[in-house]
């Protein structure tokens, strides 16, 4: 970490800053990876929807 984030975190409890960290680090991948499936599914809905307004004969 950056030592500006060091200094903020050296007054908590050290349990408690390894819960921050993680939590840090857990959401870094998570948010971008929850973001990309909703693009996705944005993206396949838009697609059915423009499928199921399709005339066969």
């Amino acid at each position: 970490m950056s030592d500006e984030a060091e200094r903020h975190l050296e007054d908590i409890d050290e349990d408690k800053r390894n819960t921050i960290t993680t939590l840090l680090k857990v959401s870094a991948f998570v948010i971008p990876t929850i973001a990309t499936f909703s693009i996705d599914g944005k993206l396949s809905l838009a697609r059915a929807q423009v499928l199921s307004n399709t005339f066969s004969s």
